[in-house]
């Protein structure tokens, strides 16, 4: 799934989250989102990596 992009209700989904609390994360910018006009997108490889980050409570190098 490598570059993918999801919208708010799969990533929701994927999280098992409301889309609503989604929205909100995306615009404090506490997830990587992309805003494609008015419309928010994310990349599942980013996801998966500030899942990890969470888990871990710091970022990884790049």
């Amino acid at each position: 799934m490598a570059n993918k992009f999801m919208t708010a209700d799969e990533v929701a989904e994927y999280l098992r989250l409301t889309t609503a609390k989604i929205y909100r994360l995306s615009q404090k910018g506490m997830i990587p989102a992309y805003k494609f006009g008015r419309e928010w997108r994310f990349k599942i490889e980013r996801i998966d990596q500030w899942i990890e980050e969470q888990e871990t409570g710091k970022k990884k190098k790049k």
